[in-house]
């Protein structure tokens, strides 16, 4: 940001007007474009109305009295966690925090307005209420016990996550269940605590489908991040046992248990061979943080398990091989 002045238009600027750029001297404030929302990205000013927090916003209340519009602290951090997280796809342990909601709210009205259970737990998870109100709709047309119509579009992870807690035979949700992982997933955590700035790699796939000309000229115009800005921020994290980690390492004898790697191993500054740990099944998907549930990997086969096409068939092989293991 700069302080407004008189001086001609950037250059820079000319990507993004629509007609001819404007070439006269004018009052003029420089800003830096960090990021451009896609169609899905878009926040809506509707979602914001039944917002408790972004509702209060000076361009919301008055809204043809000037631009820019000052934020207060509260409504930067709000406006933060909705633009992270929309148009994303909805984690399991988002999905099972509004799980919850669905069975607390049976039998009574789902609202989204200000003040509503629905929009209480969009502060916390950093959705917008219109986001979650539609989540649960996609949860109930998932359940075979309401005979209302909800909405279409449920994801996979939706379906496997209602499949995880939900008892067809007794035909009811295992609450006491439910209850336990989402507090192990959100208790102690606050509002918008666990939203986290895009990752490199989470930017890297939003600008894949753009051309490498595209890229070149936004590159060539932009100002240069010589000198980045260092950003503290809060994230959901899970208590490890270093007891695991360390046995996994020493009965792997710190060597990758994937079949024929071939990665150069080498020494820390303690004199150990470096090998890390990985969860088979991720300790955000429900994995717990046992020797049975862990495998001693390479930092380059630990990556392929994370981002690999191959990272089923490897995790699948890693898993057999967990299930011979005879333990002392």
């Amino acid at each position: 940001m700069d302080w407004p002045a008189v001086q001609p238009d950037d250059a820079a600027s000319a990507l993004l007007w629509r007609g001819e750029a404007e070439a006269e001297l004018a009052m003029r404030v420089k800003i830096r474009l960090k990021r451009i929302a896609s169609r899905k990205e878009i926040l809506k000013r509707d979602w914001m109305k039944d917002d408790s927090v972004l509702r209060s916003m000076l361009i919301m209340r008055n809204p043809n009295q000037g631009t820019p519009f000052p934020l207060m602290p509260a409504e930067e951090q709000r406006l933060g966690a909705m633009w992270r997280k929309t148009g994303s796809d909805w984690g399991r342990d988002e999905i099972i925090a509004a799980m919850h909601l669905y069975e607390q709210l049976q039998g009574k009205p789902i609202s989204k307005i200000a003040g509503s259970e629905v929009e209480q737990l969009a502060q916390k998870i950093g959705r917008a209420p219109t986001g979650v109100y539609n989540k649960l709709m996609n949860l109930r047309a998932l359940d075979p016990r309401d005979g209302r119509t909800g909405f279409e579009g449920a994801s996979k992870l939706d379906q496997v996550t209602w499949d995880e807690f939900y008892d067809a035979e007794r035909q009811e949700i295992d609450v006491r269940r439910l209850s336990a992982e989402r507090g192990r997933l959100w208790d102690g955590i606050s509002e918008g605590a666990e939203t986290s700035y895009p990752s490199l790699e989470t930017e890297e796939r939003r600008l894949s489908e753009k051309s490498t000309e595209w890229l070149l000229a936004h590159y060539s115009h932009r100002p240069r991040n010589l000198a980045p800005q260092r950003r503290s921020q809060r994230a959901a994290t899970y208590e490890r046992d270093a007891i695991v980690a360390l046995l996994r390492k020493r009965l792997a004898g710190f060597r990758c248990e994937v079949d024929g790697c071939t990665s150069e191993r080498f020494e820390t500054s303690a004199g150990e061979y470096f090998i890390e740990v990985h969860h088979l099944i991720p300790l955000a998907a429900g994995g717990p943080d046992t020797l049975e549930n862990t495998a001693a990997v390479c930092p380059t086969h630990h990556r392929l398990m994370h981002h690999g096409k191959e990272k089923r068939k490897i995790t699948a092989l890693l898993s057999d091989k967990r299930s011979k293991d005879k333990w002392l």
